[in-house]
């Protein structure tokens, strides 16, 4: 296996180390784009014993335009094979370029900014050596995507990015051959890239398989177990630890910005002693649930973000006569039972509303109703979960209209439950 580990952005240039069979150290400017051919041959490499580091300086441009800005370069690039034939000058500046049309599409679509410029050159660098689809490069967690897609034809769509019916906001396979595999939670592409290379052994081809991973989902066990299998199986593949000092923990907090932080163990040991942290500990292990509003016949009980939503569909039902109880539970572990058992007892309708599938939140009530025989009686309860099956990306009043969890949902699903037609929501 072929381990290089990388600090980007980079700044390219010709100078490289030819001798790829030893442990090399690259200074800020050596080329990421001549060194990588050095290690992309499999034929070559020597198993499990690569280890680069390249220092690079952060990366001090990238203005904001209102207007799309000119682009005389990048315009030219419709595929990464577009690339192949520009010299280290050009690259530099196809960098730019595509720097500044992902803050320019970012601007209009929102998402992921800071995470997207500082792959910018090392995206360029991947495209410009490997040839996919059939080389195979795996991003994680596949929100830093925003100029592999752009350089692999569908710069044209980006301003669809995150939205309904739109590009994705991560790797997608279903959307582009060169999307090899679908990613949205973190740490897993080494492990999907070794899959990849076995399965590339056992049938005799020859091409890369390329794992890029930063150093925040590089903490995480599956990274770590994927790199012992990938040690033991001594598949050939590349992973791309892209070290940018940002692991996931925050870096501002109600004082303002704070520095990145290096030690992950220090700022976990630091962060468990604060006070916030302790009250808040102490505040779940009593797990107080609360009414937000009180009424009868009818409560939702609602679970996280779906709260927002139980308040705004006991408005609409207001509005029409029908006045219920909206509570929030604020913990699932452990259950406020006291509270729940006010509403069963109190109510003929329990609901709970959570945006979480089968087996969540819900479930944990069901099983105290029926074991305190709450159920045993009159009360209807009825879960309003995410359905079992997968949701496109899109907006969230979307895929929560898709979900049947929006307000009215919520509204017409009290109505169905209490005999009263759901059409009565929409007459005036």
């Amino acid at each position: 296996m072929a381990l290089s580990v990388f600090r980007f952005p980079s700044y390219l240039s010709r100078e490289t180390s030819t001798d790829h069979c030893k442990t090399t150290s690259l200074s800020s400017f050596k080329s990421l784009a001549t060194y990588l051919p050095s290690i992309c041959h499999r034929s070559t490499v020597s198993r499990s014993k690569i280890s680069t580091t390249v220092n690079g300086s952060l990366v001090k441009r990238g203005d904001y335009y209102s207007t799309r800005p000119p682009t005389p370069l990048l315009d030219t690039i419709n595929h990464p094979i577009h690339m192949k034939n520009l010299s280290i000058k050009e690259l530099k500046a196809l960098s730019d370029e595509l720097r500044s049309d992902v803050i320019f599409n970012v601007s209009k679509t929102g998402g992921h900014l800071g995470s997207n410029l500082g792959v910018v050159e090392l995206t360029v660098a991947l495209h410009y050596i490997f040839n996919t689809p059939q080389d195979k490069i795996l991003w994680d967690v596949g929100h830093q995507s925003y100029p592999h897609k752009i350089l692999t034809g569908r710069r044209g769509k980006m301003k669809t990015l995150r939205q309904t019916n739109g590009l994705s906001g991560f790797t997608q396979r279903g959307e582009s051959e060169h999307d090899s595999f679908g990613t949205g939670h973190s740490s897993t592409t080494i492990s999907a890239g070794l899959g990849m290379a076995v399965g590339r052994d056992l049938k005799g081809r020859d091409n890369n398989v390329v794992a890029v991973i930063g150093d925040g989902a590089m903490t995480a066990g599956q990274a770590y177990e994927a790199m012992n299998n990938a040690g033991y199986l001594e598949s050939d593949m590349i992973v791309i630890l892209n070290d940018n000092k940002q692991v996931s923990l925050p870096t501002a907090n109600l004082d303002g910005p704070t520095p990145p932080v290096g030690a992950l163990s220090r700022a976990l040991s630091k962060l468990q002693s604060k006070r916030p942290l302790r009250e808040l500990r102490e505040a779940a292990k009593v797990g107080k649930g609360r009414i937000l509003r009180e009424g009868e016949r009818v409560a939702l009980l609602g679970y996280g973000s779906a709260v927002q939503n139980c308040l705004e569909a006991s408005s609409v039902l207001d509005k029409r006569g029908l006045k219920i109880t909206v509570a929030d539970a604020r913990f699932c572990k452990p259950l406020d039972i006291a509270l729940i058992r006010k509403l069963a007892k109190s109510h003929e309708v329990l609901i709970t509303v959570e945006e979480g599938s089968i087996g969540g939140f819900g479930s944990h009530v069901v099983q105290f109703l029926a074991l305190d025989g709450l159920l045993d009686g009159k009360l209807k309860w009825r879960p309003m979960v995410l359905p079992d099956r997968y949701i496109e990306h899109g907006s969230p009043l979307d895929q929560l209209a898709e979900a049947g969890l929006t307000a009215s949902h919520i509204a017409a699903t009290v109505l169905n439950l209490i005999g009263t037609p759901r059409e009565t929501l929409y007459w005036k």
